[in-house]
């Protein structure tokens, strides 16, 4: 081998070298930027976390995990109220347009929509007056997740809440029953289905789902006043009262508890 082969393939050896070197240091450093942001924003230090998370992506632009915290933090940052609202709307568009971006990147990734969808939240309630073409957009963006990952319940529930919030209760009602069978423990996802049974005037299966849910949470206050709801409206006046008056006589009881008691007292004793 020349002398000016061997002198060739030296230096690209140590360039390459070097540029190893090059980026493991901007890899290192990007992380320690991350991670500083990171801590930055679970101590709600939001604006302070800003600059490294811009310097994390800087430094490594291919990571969508950067970015998605960025917009994360973006989001709670849109939501401090002591922010002139102007700047929480440029904020929260900054995080609109992360997310969106990432969306773009890789469309099969529900948790970018799921972002997305809390975005237009927040900016619905920064600007109330368009807030709903704002929740119209998170309501599309929640469906988008929903269909992305359809065997997935937090999806199909946080969509499902969108229906529910919107009186689309048709619509919600089969998620929220193939959500309550593949993962009964997601309470707030059997409190919403035992209403919409309601609604629907499935009254027994109603009754079903909230003593369900009564059995796991027995002391929380909506768990009580739902299970003696049902109760009632199946017919069964005499256990409606017995567990309202369990918790909803005394002086301290919570008011919906002994609103619904003095409901209760008065109200014909055949549900209807």
């Amino acid at each position: 081998m020349s002398t000016t082969r061997k002198n060739i393939i030296f230096v690209a050896a140590v360039l390459i070298g070097f540029w190893g070197i090059f980026v493991s240091y901007n890899h290192w450093t990007a992380e320690y930027a991350f991670n500083k942001g990171l801590t930055l924003t679970a101590q709600k230090r939001y604006g302070e976390a800003v600059p490294y998370y811009k310097k994390a992506i800087r430094l490594f632009p291919s990571e969508d995990f950067y970015r998605m915290h960025d917009g994360k933090n973006k989001l709670f940052l849109s939501s401090v109220t002591q922010l002139p609202v102007p700047t929480r709307m440029k904020i929260a568009k900054e995080a609109e347009s992360i997310f969106q971006d990432l969306m773009v990147r890789d469309e099969l990734n529900p948790w970018y929509s799921l972002r997305l969808s809390e975005v237009y939240g927040q900016m619905a309630k920064i600007d109330p007056k368009q807030g709903a073409l704002y929740m119209i957009k998170s309501g599309e963006a929640l469906k988008h997740s929903a269909t992305v990952d359809a065997n997935n319940p937090i999806f199909l529930f946080s969509y499902a809440q969108y229906l529910f919030s919107t009186k689309q209760y048709d619509v919600a009602l089969p998620l929220l029953e193939e959500v309550y069978e593949t993962d009964p423990s997601i309470l707030g996802s059997a409190t919403l289905l035992g209403k919409v049974y309601i609604y629907k005037q499935r009254y027994p299966e109603a009754l079903d789902v909230f003593k369900h849910v009564y059995k796991q949470n027995p002391r929380v206050v909506p768990s009580i006043r739902n299970l003696s709801e049902a109760y009632y409206l199946a017919g069964d006046y005499d256990k409606a009262l017995h567990i309202i008056q369990i918790y909803g006589t005394h002086d301290k009881a919570p008011t919906i508890l002994r609103d619904y008691y003095q409901f209760l007292i008065n109200a014909p004793k055949s549900g209807k």
